[in-house]
């Protein structure tokens, strides 16, 4: 952390997956999380990534609010150190919706219209690497369905 020129701050930060703390880098405020590399996918989750990165510089590059990686590792935004992914991003304040009346329930559309809006905009240079391939998704979404209903799984990924 010191060499990455980051300064943990006071505030909680709990994360899905790992763990995460509130740091400055420069006078940014922002989230640095670690994850540790399972055996098996080494190789993939690093790319996954530096995909996701990637596509959140061109997120906020077309002026939507999202997380804005911090180049604190030697130019990059994460690293792998230790056996574990360290990733770092701005700090976006704000809380997890769940069943508050605020914001409202259209205030949410719209920014998730605003979100399929501008990410429409970035081209599909490649899919994410952690992505679940579309071929797979009729048997994950539809797996004892299909029979009752008389679909062709050959034909239900496609639309």
């Amino acid at each position: 952390m010191r060499e990455a020129g980051l300064a943990v701050l006071p505030g909680q930060i709990c994360p899905r997956e790992g763990r995460a703390w509130l740091v400055d880098w420069r006078g940014t405020r922002g989230v640095l999380r670690q994850l540790p590399v399972p055996a098996l996918a080494e190789s993939a989750q690093p790319a996954d990534v530096a995909w996701l990165h990637e596509f959140l510089t061109r997120l906020t590059a077309l002026g939507f609010p999202s997380p804005q990686p911090l180049p604190c590792f030697a130019g990059r935004s994460w690293i792998m150190s230790g056996g574990r992914l360290w990733e770092v991003v701005s700090y976006l304040p704000g809380h997890a919706v769940g069943w508050a009346a605020e914001p409202t329930m259209e205030e949410i559309g719209a920014l998730l219209a605003r979100y399929h809006a501008t990410a429409w905009r970035i081209p599909a240079t490649s899919q994410r690497p952690g992505a679940l391939p579309l071929a797979d998704v009729p048997g994950v979404l539809l797996s004892g369905r299909l029979d009752p209903a008389h679909l062709d799984p050959g034909r239900a990924g496609r639309g």
